[in-house]
């Protein structure tokens, strides 16, 4: 009976230990795991988090019946570029590489004034072109363009001390008042409405979308148009002078492809490609990695320990490369 009783007591200790080991490990990969798919397939999870690192204000474009085209553009280019002492920087960032028939053009913009006379009441619009030449939208709305003058200031709204110097835009059944430095910035605060009330919002980064419906025309490359005005232009001794020009022009260009997959697929594929590398790499960790760290325990422990020892550094260039990458994002 003794001994009996010994064997059972060994191979319960056994058991407990060798699940404690596997408990471990398996603890491990998936953490290992869970990180690596984190930092590589980042993008494609950060929509499906509900709470981000930053927020978005999404503004959309609707089509709508324009009186010029491109080759209006091109005659405004033509005679209207060029301010003296005036420059900007336009960034555009495209949030997708592509875009599929009835899915959305998701981009975001950045000015940046690099010019001897700076900006004082700038303005900007946005005009689409699809792929015939064809102009379906703009922001804000302009009824149309001339290569003798300048687009029309924007109409700024003020409500007493609340806010001054904002455009009044409608997006999504929503009535927003956003300032001229969010809009030229890319990203800052905006008021919006809610039962009749005004609030102030967290800050954001504006994504610009546009719906590209199903018609033939529309596949093939779509052109964005960014004209850059300031509403009055000066020397660089501060005299006021005349001029219809632009301070800044660019043109981007965007691919618009056939459906591949349903809307519904999408999602499926897209979980797909973070799931299926996320289980390989916890096999692989498990089976693979986890034996080595085991194996050279003493040596990472050592390194652990001198890491530790500096870690104040190590944080400090953690935190650098993390506000480097945020800040990039938002242009």
């Amino acid at each position: 009976m003794g001994r009996k009783g010994t064997s059972k007591s060994t191979v319960e200790k056994t058991l407990k230990v060798r699940y404690g080991i596997q408990k471990k490990r398996t603890f491990w990969s998936l953490l290992f795991a869970g990180l690596l798919t984190l930092i590589l397939n980042w993008n494609n999870i950060a929509p499906y988090i509900p709470i981000g690192i930053k927020r978005t204000l999404d503004i959309e474009l609707l089509p709508q019946d324009l009186v010029f085209d491109e080759a209006d553009l091109s005659e405004l280019i033509k005679y209207r570029q060029y301010v003296p002492n005036y420059d900007t920087e336009i960034y555009v960032n495209f949030l997708f590489e592509k875009t599929e028939v009835e899915d959305y053009i998701e981009f975001k913009i950045f000015i940046a004034d690099t010019g001897i006379a700076m900006l004082e009441r700038p303005y900007f619009y946005i005009l689409l072109i699809a792929p015939t030449g064809e102009a379906v939208s703009t922001f804000p709305s302009i009824g149309y363009i001339s290569s003798f003058q300048k687009m029309t200031p924007w109409r700024m709204e003020e409500y007493g001390d609340f806010y001054k110097d904002c455009l009044s835009v409608e997006t999504g059944g929503v009535q927003l008042y956003i300032p001229r430095d969010t809009l030229i910035d890319g990203n800052g605060k905006y008021v919006y409405t809610r039962q009749g009330h005004l609030y102030w919002s967290d800050p954001a980064t504006i994504v610009y979308k546009f719906r590209i419906e199903d018609r033939p025309q529309w596949l093939g490359k779509w052109k964005i148009y960014i004209f850059v005005y300031d509403e009055t232009y000066k020397d660089r001794f501060g005299n006021t002078f005349e001029l219809e020009n632009f301070a800044s022009c660019s043109i981007a260009e965007h691919n618009v492809t056939p459906k591949t997959s349903p809307p519904s697929d999408k999602h499926i594929t897209t979980l797909a490609w973070i799931l299926i590398p996320f289980l390989i790499t916890f096999v692989f960790t498990y089976l693979g990695i986890y034996s080595q760290i085991e194996k050279y325990k003493d040596k990472l422990v050592k390194i652990g320990n001198v890491l530790k020892q500096h870690w104040i550094f190590i944080l400090i260039v953690i935190i650098i490369v993390v506000v480097q990458y945020l800040f990039s994002t938002l242009i």
